[in-house]
């Protein structure tokens, strides 16, 4: 099948499994506020802002060409989500035509390539990276990261000087995502696969390298207070090597799937089921070492390191944020197991039938009967994954539905309970409020850290004297967030809320008091940090309750700069111009 054949195949194929998640609107409570309609005025398409993203971070990442693309979309749709869910989704076709020649450059056939590549593409593991506009950059840079690998597959081949595009579109991929600083490792393994002597890997390799090596700090840097460094050596080591089987599992049986799952706790039966593993693999290489040390050391052992390299930022010898594996972490890992697939199928294709009962048994495998049922199996496969996947993509239809979903776990994690109980809040299901409250105080096990754990006691705190507000117990409600205002002192508990948070939910209960004078500084203290139309208002009906007219002017003009669509500011605004009309006659 020609690429451009298969390309054709694979948009319709990739439209079908994910093109109703191009109708879905943002998930603003789950980043795509933050890259998108909180970053509005950094997407504007203008110079100053392109060299803005070029010199500064965003969301503990360096990725400016990711904000770029962003840019792109604002310029054309706005904040309509069409158009950015729309490139989502032709960055992952880019992805799965890049994967199909890099397959055929390593001497696939074109079925089996094809079959696999749609597998790639089909995989329920991939609706988080698709179908979620904030995960722009894991498409990205995943597309960008295998085009890149197969020019340099192209330039080894042709034998000529064409090693320039391949380390620009890599520069471009990296610029995408951190994710991108595997692919010298990567491409060092396929120079040993190859033979090549250790000069000519050196003279290739060594400018990747190089900026592999400057962007380690500048990616430190950038996730700064992201990475959990509370924990003892032993979880660290637990999680890499229940992530290095997981993320294997998850890829043939992707079963079970969350937007957002729990963190590793190293149980005995985590422990037991490393151990098995490990014997397995042992057992194995110990076989192979016997049988075939060729194979083992120039196909195998390569293929193990390139799964091991390109997971090596995200199998969680650094825990970051709230998690400890991701689909979205999959992305890259699934290229080199579909590779190993691949590469079997290929050496049992061009073995030649001999004396041996191994080679009968190859010789077996290959023939017309066998042949048909395996594809027969490989189309089932594919049809059950798209179909699992095309089941799979309204999880991210809205923020309450992904809440939900990431919920119904066993062992749900603390920031999907503490979210899912903030809409049920807006939904005034308060007794499912106080449920999640507890559960979220409840959580105590050896995924969690003591910052984790205070955390979600404050968290849970929070929830309740939240109810109290809305249930209209004020006084039980002020004491409730006045103690937890105080508590709250330090950056541990930013994964769950922040401080303003309970700042305005203070504010509010002084308001109800009629304590206005108590809520001013409060809304101050919130302004110098953010800007929010709703702060001003409520700054403003305070004011104006205190008789400072001219403070809540300033305030409801403040609100309208920001929201000139907010109904209730130009409503105070046009009452606060009246009375202090009224009191200058008067005086």
């Amino acid at each position: 099948m020609s690429r451009a054949r298969f390309s054709g195949v694979l948009v319709v194929v990739t439209f079908i499994v994910f093109g109703r998640g191009l109708t879905y609107p943002m998930l603003t409570g789950w980043d795509d506020g933050q890259y998108v309609l909180d970053a509005a005025n950094r997407i504007t398409p203008a110079l100053d802002n392109v060299v803005y993203w070029f010199t500064h971070y965003h969301a503990h990442n360096y990725h400016p060409l990711t904000m770029l693309s962003y840019m792109v979309d604002y310029s054309v749709w706005g904040t309509n989500p069409v158009g950015y869910h729309l490139q989502n989704l032709l960055w992952h076709v880019a992805a799965g035509t890049a994967l199909y020649s890099i397959f055929l450059r390593l001497k696939i056939e074109p079925f089996v390539a094809a079959c696999l590549v749609l597998v790639f593409a089909v995989h329920p593991q991939r609706v988080e990276s698709v179908v979620w506009i904030s995960e722009r950059k894991d498409v990205m840079c995943a597309a960008l990261y295998l085009f890149a690998f197969e020019r340099y597959l192209t330039a080894c081949t042709t034998d000529k000087a064409r090693f320039i595009l391949p380390f620009a579109i890599w520069v471009a991929a990296l610029l995408s995502k951190a994710m991108a600083i595997t692919l010298p490792a990567i491409l060092v393994l396929y120079e040993l696969h190859r033979g090549t002597r250790p000069a000519d890997i050196a003279r290739r390799c060594w400018p990747y390298c190089l900026l592999a090596l400057i962007m380690v700090p500048v990616t430190i840097v950038g996730q700064g207070t992201a990475i959990a460094t509370e924990f003892a050596w032993e979880r660290p080591c637990g999680v890499v090597l229940h992530n290095l089987i997981w993320y294997i599992e998850s890829f043939v049986v992707p079963a079970n799937l969350a937007p957002l799952y729990p963190r590793i706790e190293i149980t005995t039966a985590l422990v037991t089921k490393i151990i098995i593993v490990a014997c397995v693999l042992i057992a194995g290489y110990a076989y192979l070492a016997h049988r075939s040390r060729a194979v083992l050391t120039f196909v195998i052992v390569p293929l193990a390191l390139a799964y091991l390299c390109i997971g090596a930022p995200v199998l969680g010898a650094f825990s970051l944020g709230a998690i400890d594996y991701a689909d979205r972490y999959s992305y890259l890992m699934s290229a080199v197991l579909l590779l190993a697939i691949g590469t079997a199928i290929t050496a049992i294709q061009r073995s030649t039938a001999n004396s041996n009962k191994t080679s009968q048994l190859l010789t077996r495998l290959q023939s017309p009967r066998v042949r048909k049922a395996v594809t027969a199996l490989c189309l089932v496969y594919v049809v059950v994954l798209g179909f699992t996947a095309f089941i799979y993509v309204p999880t991210f239809r809205s923020d309450y539905e992904l809440w939900v979903t990431a919920t119904t776990r066993e062992r749900a994690n603390p920031f999907a309970i503490g979210a899912l109980a903030e809409y049920e809040l807006m939904n005034k299901d308060y007794d499912l409020v106080l449920r999640l409250a507890e559960t979220l105080e409840s959580r105590r096990d050896n995924s969690l850290t003591r910052a984790h754990i205070r955390a979600n006691a404050l968290k849970a705190q929070y929830l309740r004297a939240s109810v109290a507000l809305r249930r209209g117990q004020f006084i039980q409600a002020e004491a409730s967030f006045r103690q937890l205002l105080r508590h709250i002192d330090n950056a541990s508990t930013a994964p769950l809320f922040r401080a303003n948070y309970v700042r305005d939910k203070l504010a509010e209960c002084y308001r109800e008091l009629n304590q206005f004078t108590l809520a001013i500084p409060l809304y101050n203290k919130i302004l110098e940090s953010e800007p929010p139309a709703d702060a001003f208002l409520n700054r403003g009906v305070c004011y104006f309750n205190t008789g400072g007219l001219e403070a809540a002017i300033t305030d409801f003009h403040s609100a309208l700069e920001i929201d000139p669509d907010h109904t209730q500011a130009a409503a105070l605004l046009a009452i606060a111009i009246e009375r202090l009309d009224e009191v200058q006659q008067d005086r």
